[in-house]
């Protein structure tokens, strides 16, 4: 749910374009009886998957045909937004091939996060897992990790055994 209730999945799937009032749905919102227990929002990690098989078509008019990449960065940017409004920092990592990463340490510029998240590669899949790790390490609160991809990865069995045999879980 986005603020407020807008449900922003059907809102998007609905026409691709949200025009408040018009082509958005909300949902009526129930006050929870329950307490959480978070005293504070943890950081965001991101980590996008911009390889060929997340596929883009950015001026597609079918929503439905835009591809895996434009959700991803739809649901990055949202919950980047999310995150830094309400006190989180935000980290990118940004992948495709060997080589092809962008890197955006924790920020709570939705700027600078856009300008990571935006880069295509369209290469293959290969986890930066020596980048991912000092990215973890780079903050002392609270970390929520999001891996967005499809999860075709090259390394997927490297960046396991390098998750597990350090603690990252």
């Amino acid at each position: 749910l986005g603020k407020g209730g807008l449900e922003l999945v059907p809102s998007m799937k609905s026409s691709g374009k949200p025009i408040p009032g018009l082509t958005t749905y909300k949902r009526k919102m129930q006050k929870s009886e329950t307490r959480g227990r978070l005293k504070m929002i943890p950081d965001l990690f991101i980590e996008i998957d911009s390889s060929g098989s997340m596929s883009w078509d950015p001026w597609n008019d079918n929503p439905n045909a835009r591809g895996d990449f434009d959700k991803a960065i739809l649901a990055a940017e949202g919950a980047a937004l999310y995150a830094i409004e309400n006190g989180g920092r935000v980290a990118i990592i940004n992948f495709s091939g060997n080589g092809n990463v962008t890197k955006q340490d924790y920020s709570d510029d939705i700027d600078s996060i856009e300008k990571a998240v935006m880069v295509n590669y369209h290469g293959g899949t290969v986890i930066p897992v020596k980048e991912t790790k000092e990215m973890i390490k780079k903050t002392n609160n609270p970390l929520l990790t999001c891996l967005m991809s499809d999860c075709e990865i090259a390394n997927y069995q490297e960046a396991c055994d390098e998750a597990l045999a350090h603690g990252i879980n």
